[in-house]
């Protein structure tokens, strides 16, 4: 059996990075700019507003409504809670990317 590849997740540093090699930034204002993107998509999700990126999806605040369950652990019946959640959905240009398709094959 072949053994899956595994591939180092991007983190915040990455992102820190890109924006220092990119743009020439020291560490503190790539991290600050970072931090500022960040808090902005937090802040638009908790007001209920969606978060769209052109090249990548669209982030979007969802209800879950409560439902019924069961405990693993015991195996009673309970009620879980309503909630919200953020929904993600992938952009078209980066799902045929990933997917491996080009504009030239379709």
């Amino acid at each position: 059996m072949k053994k899956a590849r595994t591939r180092t997740p991007v983190t915040n540093t990455t992102f820190i990075e890109a924006l220092r090699d990119e743009h020439g930034l020291t560490y503190k204002e790539a991290d600050s700019t970072l931090k500022t993107v960040l808090q902005t998509m937090r802040k638009g999700l908790s007001e209920g507003r969606k978060i769209r990126l052109n090249t990548i999806g669209t982030l979007e605040p969802v209800d879950v409504k409560g439902r019924n369950g069961i405990n693993p652990q015991t195996f009673e019946p309970i009620y879980i809670e309503p909630s919200k959640s953020v929904r993600f959905t992938l952009s078209q240009p980066l799902k045929d990317e990933i997917n491996g398709k080009n504009e030239e094959n379709d």
